[in-house]
């Protein structure tokens, strides 16, 4: 069924998301799309009168009686399953990621004019890659960092985003046998960059890791304001981004000799301004670790101050 309604751009998408579902019992009634559950197995004996509902503008759903809801993408991906940058590729085709937020926010349209850099993250991100599957990073994760892959370097690839714009990327080899293993975009200053920082709360308390693939995976675990330094040597410009902005530090490094060596450099660094913490030797780096393991790390006894860290 495809309806007629139409206002700003939201009903074209609405239509294929419609087109995208096999719906039952289904008409429109003002700004809602009625038919029966998608989910007939939520129902002892159907759902004859229908009970499930979606908004053509803001593409959000929910059922009356058995409480399934959520965003068109969540939808497609259940009914189709297919993993979110699919979902959202049969929703709104080429629009780019910009494009797609506003419309997912419930804004009128706006064509949005990309830098190279943008259109390459734009392209990277329309890539699946079962790296990120393999590594544990989920859909919902992938989604939200914009997790790719890049053909012609064979490697994935993780957006960097600081002070609210895109300054570049960092791409991991898919397997141990290459060198490097990381590869950065050229015109990214790293050392006065701490990746993640713009999604961390101001006043709290952050973890301190050496990679992006760390951060991501704690904030996975549910780790409030996880942020990566690019390798183990805290430079000057990142205590200081630090420091303006956290009251306490875990110091979270991977478990060789030079986190180890780093550890104590961004303990000299930071003591004279915040609490510094750090976490003892670990078994490996926070992104190969489990969620337990990690929990264990950071609210264990595997925990001391920097005065008793050596």
């Amino acid at each position: 069924m495809r309806h007629k309604r139409r206002c700003d751009v939201r009903p074209v998408h609405s239509s294929k998301l419609i087109d995208l579902l096999e719906l039952k019992n289904s008409y429109i009634s003002g700004d809602e799309l009625w038919a029966s559950c998608p989910c007939p197995e939520n129902h002892r004996h159907g759902d004859k009168k229908p009970s499930w509902s979606i908004n053509l503008n803001t593409l959000r759903h929910h059922c009356f009686s058995c409480g399934f809801s959520g965003d068109a993408a969540g939808l497609v991906m259940r009914q189709r399953s297919c993993s979110r940058s699919q979902a959202l590729r049969l929703l709104y085709g080429d629009l780019s990621f910009s494009e797609i937020q506003q419309l997912m926010a419930g804004s009128s349209y706006k064509s949005v004019t990309l830098t190279p850099l943008e259109r390459d993250v734009e392209e990277w991100t329309r890539h699946d890659c079962p790296y990120w599957r393999e590594r544990g990073f989920n859909d919902q994760t992938v989604a939200k960092w914009r997790l790719g892959y890049d053909p012609s370097m064979n490697r994935a690839v993780v957006p960097v985003f600081f002070g609210g714009k895109l300054v570049g990327w960092t791409a991991r080899a898919l397997t141990n046998d290459v060198f490097p293993k990381w590869l950065h975009s050229k015109d990214m200053a790293r050392e006065i960059i701490l990746f993640g920082y713009d999604n961390a709360s101001q006043g709290d308390s952050c973890i301190l890791v050496e990679a992006p693939l760390s951060a991501i995976m704690l904030d996975q675990y549910g780790f409030p304001n996880p942020v990566a330094s690019f390798g183990c040597q805290l430079s000057d410009g990142q205590a200081r981004l630090i420091r303006q902005k956290f009251d306490s530090v875990l110091v979270f490094y991977d478990p060789d000799e030079a986190g180890h060596a780093g550890t104590l450099r961004a303990m000299r660094m930071l003591e004279p301004f915040c609490k510094v913490f750090s976490v003892l030797p670990t078994r490996d780096d926070p992104a190969a670790m489990t969620k337990r393991e990690c929990w264990e790390a950071v609210y264990g006894r595997e925990v001391v101050p920097s005065w008793a860290y050596s």
